[in-house]
């Protein structure tokens, strides 16, 4: 699998105008998008249910998840951080 990193701008579906640009490490082997609750929080994304997540070392977690707009090179779609 492999990492690389990308410049994106994500947004709070019900609240599109709030945005915040951000630089996402891309690991092509995950399920969700992570990213840093402060971000979230300005944003207002309110977690939608809690998931257990594996993490790469076999560790198990349990995490808020919500749902976000996010742009990439042009290219839109919503994700679960």
């Amino acid at each position: 699998m492999e990492t690389f990193k990308v410049e994106a701008e994500v947004w709070n579906p019900k609240r599109p105008k709030a945005r915040a640009r951000v630089e996402l490490l891309v690991d092509t082997g995950a399920t969700y998008t992570t990213m840093p609750s402060t971000v979230l929080e300005a944003l207002e994304v309110k977690p939608l249910r809690m998931v257990k997540l594996k993490l790469a070392d076999g560790t198990v977690i349990e995490k808020p998840l919500g749902e976000v707009g996010i742009e990439v090179e042009g290219y839109r779609a919503s994700a679960t951080p």
